[in-house]
């Protein structure tokens, strides 16, 4: 037998164990998740979707409702975290390479979406909330949020104006762009977009929009300076940095 035949009988047998493999892969993915994780779901078509490089643990995941998805990327870390869908159509993606510790993600209502980009991290206690119908949070590359931060849409109640007996305080999309520095306990409010490689300080309210490169802080938040860019490591007194 030439070695043309003997791949041509080889070939389908490589092609259909491929395909167990990764059907294994799946399964046993799928079944770490329900292990290492309280994962509830109710609905039709709701989705959680992670790769094999994602470690997920510590966890809780309640979806109610049909055609939700939680998408996490490649070797992104989840601990401790909080996922809350009320609701349909909605979507949570993360993608690769973040790292989120106790984190509370909250979906609510139908069709809003929670988008974080590749490196982002955030610590402890924060809480993070697209409410109302197709309310976004978009939240870019490599920001790094720390603990107690709260990000939301929404005021979650009404604000009725007595002359025309009409609410006045709908959802507002909150878009953090790349490389965004965030304090701790800080609170960014519906409609806010933050500008990239701004740093938002400590307890701040925000209320407003930022320029890029820019430093704000204060309640409500205000402009501290201009300019401005950062890194994670701490640069000593006398050494210089390149810029981004």
């Amino acid at each position: 037998m030439n070695i043309t035949a003997i791949r041509g009988i080889m070939s389908p047998l490589m092609s259909s164990m491929r395909l167990r493999l990764r059907e294994f892969i799946r399964i046993t993915s799928y079944r770490a998740l329900y292990l290492t994780n309280r994962v509830k779901i109710r609905g039709d078509r709701n989705a959680v979707r992670h790769s094999s490089s994602a470690l997920i643990k510590t966890s809780t995941i309640h979806i109610n409702g049909n055609n939700n998805q939680v998408i996490v990327g490649d070797n992104s870390s989840l601990e401790s975290v909080s996922v809350v869908i009320n609701g349909s159509g909605h979507c949570l993606q993360i993608g690769a390479g973040c790292t989120i510790r106790g984190c509370a993600f909250v979906l609510e209502d139908d069709n809003c979406t929670i988008s974080i980009g590749d490196m982002t991290s955030v610590e402890h206690h924060s809480h993070i909330a697209a409410v109302e119908p197709h309310s976004t949070v978009t939240i870019g590359n490599d920001c790094m949020l720390s603990s107690w931060v709260d990000i939301r849409t929404t005021d979650s109640h009404s604000i009725i104006d007595q002359k025309t007996q009409t609410r006045i305080n709908f959802a507002r999309d909150i878009v953090i762009g790349d490389h965004v520095w965030i304090g701790m306990q800080v609170l960014i409010l519906k409609g806010v977009r933050i500008g990239r490689d701004s740093v938002v300080a400590a307890r701040s309210i925000c209320t407003k929009h930022a320029p890029e490169g820019t430093l704000i802080g204060g309640a409500p938040a205000h402009e501290i300076k201009n300019n401005i860019s950062w890194k994670r490591e701490r640069i000593g007194s006398k050494e210089k940095t390149s810029s981004n």
